[in-house]
């Protein structure tokens, strides 16, 4: 449409300067702008030396002298010609459209001509062919271009692979393209703004968005330090994630990263990983999940407390597809690029990815059985031969420290996914020594923590016993201090070698099962020990928050909540237990029950006194013989275990193994554990003292 330029010269030069975005400011009652023929740095023009002349609705510059009317100002600060700043002025201040002088009419004889000539059906460019046309009139980066990425550590081959490039010749870009594009189409494209200004005058570097292999997105980045933002986005809707297409050539189960911004995603694929980009985590999109699926996905930020919420959302979306998100936190203040570049390893990359967890949305998570999962399910089977062969011993769990215990269970947590075991007994049986020494034990002959958790006895009983139990001094003897130096110093020095992984913590009303759950990740992030062996005593004393019902009830909601707990952290949980809901022991090899929690635990393990066997063995009775019964055992065998008790200085050793009545299965008693003599070696002055109470 064509304008009358009365009209066009008559619109408001300040109201021209402020549609096209000039800087403007007063200065002794008069409107001051900066110059459009003003170059940086060229040390002739002062900060806003342009002058709008209200009166005349003209401009004019006191450092260079120009001068000109509202359409000489379109012209030059849009880099646009006459003619299509008389569009651009027609269009934003709604200028009735006439025929005038500036396109006149042609002569009645080359009218009819034209009228005569066949019309042409050309098809309409579209927005792929503008943007092809723009990356090959681009062309290679220039120098400066990988120079500048090869200081982000990111090669040639990687920005040539990805199609990244950079504008060498502003104006002869602009014009090539608005020489053969119309300029609706360069707007809709986000190559020119609404001034008709062709983008990236400050930002050089082209980033492109590709979907099966065609361009739909720009974005650009410049390579001034001190500039920000650092990235340009012409168009505000991203269609889809930067480096899309890789998502199709991988397998299932294979890792993917989600990352912010285009150059962490290069310098991830720069490294060997497969990743794509958002511009921003804000602007991540939930139908973008579908794209993820098979894929072990994980999100990167850098932890603070924006990125934290992003990725939670993003996980959110995830999880109503019935897929998992893991996040993976880089240490604090730090993206993909600058951890690599400020001195961060692969190795420690690889370790961030290893024990990145899933982030926890509350929704159920759905994984389909793949070749991806079953791959895992094999390595896992691998990994436990090669673990078991390596130790040379016929178990796949734990070492407790007690070989035929170890025979009979398959030792703790063989399946290595979680395990709860719960040991019970009559009051004053050994079972608080019992499940101290073979924590101290499992610590000792594994790569493994150990946290005890004890609401009865506060942490300087659970001390003495472990000093009892590895010097074989009695308690009281230590306390009277009628001990052998030499003993007790072997003691101490044994001590200090596992004492650093086992960390005990006195229970209390607020040690809820979230506060256990927080002690057991806090001893995985010192220790670096993904498995923590977890002992709780009592299980009856873990306070429950909110339940109002019987005691059965929360002993058995305790135990519901801490097999769930064991499964998602992966660790076993050993449970000590004097619930008074038992069953009356006949003498026979069936023990004594518990009542209504079978269904929660693992292994059940059951320690009861052998009275005839104590007569026996411990006529004086400074011990006990102790049946130990593996009742029940999701992973393993079961059988009774028998054992010597020395209640003065805290100590269990084997004895031997006896069988149920009709179980099929053949094991004889290791002959050297037949008849061990009891570890038990009594001080001077222990005749005198007296024996502890079994309540």
């Amino acid at each position: 449409m064509s304008y009358d330029l009365r009209d066009i010269k008559s619109v408001r030069v300040i109201a021209v300067a402020k549609r096209l975005g000039m800087k403007l400011g007063f200065r002794d009652d008069h409107v001051h702008g900066e110059c459009p023929f003003r170059l940086p740095d060229d040390g002739k023009h002062e900060p806003l030396s342009l002058v709008l002349d209200r009166e005349e609705n003209k401009f004019r510059c006191l450092s260079c002298g120009n001068t000109g009317s509202v359409l000489d100002l379109v012209c030059q600060v849009a880099h646009i010609g006459p003619t299509e700043a008389i569009e651009w002025i027609g269009q934003n201040f709604c200028l009735p459209g006439v025929i005038t002088s500036v396109n006149p009419p042609p002569p009645p004889e080359q009218e009819q001509k034209q009228q005569e000539r066949p019309k042409a059906t050309a098809t309409p460019p579209t927005l792929n062919e503008a943007y092809n046309d723009f990356l090959k009139l681009l062309g290679e980066p220039s120098a400066e271009a990988v120079a500048y990425m090869h200081g982000r550590g990111i090669s040639l081959d990687t920005l040539e692979r990805h199609g990244v490039t950079d504008i060498k010749g502003y104006h002869g870009t602009s014009n090539f393209l608005k020489d053969k594009y119309p300029p609706e189409l360069l707007r809709q494209a986000g190559l020119f703004d609404a001034t008709g200004k062709l983008w990236f005058e400050a930002y050089p570097l082209i980033f492109p968005y590709r979907r099966d292999g065609k361009v739909a997105f720009l974005q650009a980045h410049c390579m001034d330090s001190e500039r920000t933002p650092r990235y340009l986005r012409p168009r505000e809707a991203v269609p889809f994630l930067y480096n899309v297409d890789i998502l199709r050539t991988l397998g299932d189960g294979d890792p993917v990263f989600l990352v912010e911004g285009v150059v962490d995603c290069l310098t991830l694929e720069e490294r060997g990983y497969r990743a794509v980009a958002t511009p921003s985590m804000n602007h991540y999109k939930p139908e973008w999940v579908n794209d993820f699926r098979r894929l072990e996905a994980y999100v990167m930020h850098t932890g603070e407390e924006g990125a934290e919420r992003a990725a939670a959302a993003m996980a959110v979306a995830f999880a109503k597809s019935d897929l998992a998100l893991r996040g993976l936190r880089l240490p604090r203040g730090h993206d993909v690029n600058s951890f690599f570049e400020e001195g961060g390893t692969q190795p420690e990359f690889e370790h961030l990815v290893q024990t990145a967890p899933r982030i926890k949305t509350g929704k159920p998570i759905l994984v389909a059985e793949n070749r991806g999962s079953m791959a895992e399910f094999l390595d896992e089977l691998r990994q436990h031969e090669k673990r078991t062969k390596t130790a040379d011993r016929p178990f796949l769990g734990l070492d407790t420290g007690f070989s035929v215990l170890n025979q009979v269970c398959g030792g703790i947590n063989p399946l290595g996914s979680g395990q709860l075991c719960l040991v019970t007994g009559a009051p004053g049986v050994g079972k608080t020594t019992f499940c101290l020494q073979t924590a101290w034990q499992t610590l000792e002959n594994n790569e493994v923590a150990v946290l005890y958790v004890s609401y009865n006895e506060p942490k300087f009983v659970l001390r003495l016993k472990t000093l009892c139990h590895l010097s074989k001094i009695a308690a009281n003897a230590l306390l009277k201090g009628d001990v052998q130096a030499d003993r007790l110093a072997a003691a101490v020095e044994e001590m200090s070698k596992w004492g650093k992984g086992f960390f005990v913590v006195e229970g209390s009303m607020d040690t809820t099962v979230e506060i256990l759950r927080d002690y057991c990740e806090r001893v995985r992030a010192i220790t670096g020990e993904r498995r923590v062996l977890a002992v709780i005593d009592p299980l009856e004393a873990i306070p429950v928050v909110g339940q109002e019902a019987s005691r059965a009830s929360k002993v058995e909601a305790r135990t519901s909540e801490l097999h769930f707990l064991s499964r998602e952290l992966a660790i076993p949980i050993v449970l000590v237990s004097s619930s008074a809901d038992r069953r009356p022991h006949d003498g026979q090899s069936e023990a004594p029950g518990r009542g209504g929690i079978e269904y929660w635990e693992d292994m059940l393990i059951v320690l009861e006194t052998d009275r005839e066997v104590t007569r026996q063995r411990f006529p004086e009775r400074d011990g006990y013989a102790v049946n130990v019964h593996v009742l029940k055992n999701r992973s393993g065998g079961v059988g009774t275990v028998a054992f010597d008790f020395m209640p003065e200085c805290h100590h269990f050793s084997e004895r031997g193994r006896s069988f149920f009545p009709g179980e099929k299965m053949v094991a004889a008693t290791p002959p050297e554990l037949a008849e061990i003599p009891s570890p038990f070696v009594p001080e001077p002055s222990a005749a005198s003292l007296s024996r502890p109470s079994r309540e």
